[in-house]
């Protein structure tokens, strides 16, 4: 159960809207969107709603980058609980990552089967008291680059979204590209099943395979010498000779 207080929510810069019995709150970069099981109940000034799901998503951030377009970022998290009133979130973006992180992103990439060709730039989603797993559950990122930038990186299927975790971890994240935005900017989108952090935008090549050369073995057939076949015969004829004896005894 949820109880909102239309008054001080307002007071605190909320924005507060219904549709389709949904209840959404819009403070700063995000809006919190929940989903009741059931129409919720307005009584003196207090909207109440036993919840059926929590989701979080952000307006998009954008930037301009040389070469890159007007980029910008969003996501979208499933939320596991209601984010506690402290709770604060931001994103920013970067158009060059510093020499640790690159590291990271070209150490996940080859883990992954792949070369790193380059950084477009990093969406970082700065969190306080909003714990991934606790509060921010399956969440997908969406990351936008101009179309030249595309084509000059080996094209639409070798652009991918790498996460690097607030616990150090990273991944290489199952990326679709989605379509184009209103700037004509190419859009992909990235699942993060656990939940937000860095994303980098990269592009990467297959690495190359370096096969053995392989080896044959050439078999000639020649005729046998008599020699040859003399001696290969020998066992044959002494063991009849052999036979022929016993059974004339």
């Amino acid at each position: 159960m949820i109880t909102i207080n239309e008054q001080e929510a307002q007071r605190s810069g909320e924005k507060i809207s219904e549709h389709n019995n949904a209840i959404s709150l819009e403070n700063g970069p995000v809006v919190i969107t929940i989903t009741p099981q059931s129409a919720p109940t307005v009584n003196n000034g207090q909207i109440s709603a036993e919840i059926g799901s929590i989701s979080m998503q952000s307006f998009p951030v954008t930037a301009q980058f040389a070469g890159k377009g007007m980029v910008s970022a969003a996501f979208h998290s499933e939320m596991n609980n209601m984010p506690p009133e402290d709770a604060l979130v931001g994103l920013s973006l970067a158009e060059k990552p510093d020499a640790h992180t690159a590291t990271v992103i070209g150490n996940t990439v080859n883990e992954n089967g792949y070369r790193l060709d380059a950084v477009a730039y990093t969406a970082q989603v700065k969190k306080t008291d909003l714990a991934d797993k606790t509060y921010i559950g399956q969440s997908s990122v969406t990351m936008s680059i101009a179309p030249s930038w595309v084509l000059n990186h080996g094209g639409i299927s070798g652009v991918k979204i790498v996460r690097l975790a607030d616990d150090g971890t990273s991944q290489l994240l199952n990326t679709q590209f989605s379509g184009l935005d209103s700037s004509f900017n190419m859009i992909y989108t990235g699942e993060s099943p656990g939940g937000l952090s860095m994303f980098a935008l990269v592009s990467v090549v297959p690495q190359k395979v370096i096969v053995a050369p392989t080896t044959s073995t050439t078999i000639s057939l020649r005729p046998l010498t008599p020699s040859e076949t003399s001696i290969f015969f020998v066992p044959i004829l002494v063991l009849f000779i052999a036979l022929f004896t016993l059974r004339r005894k």
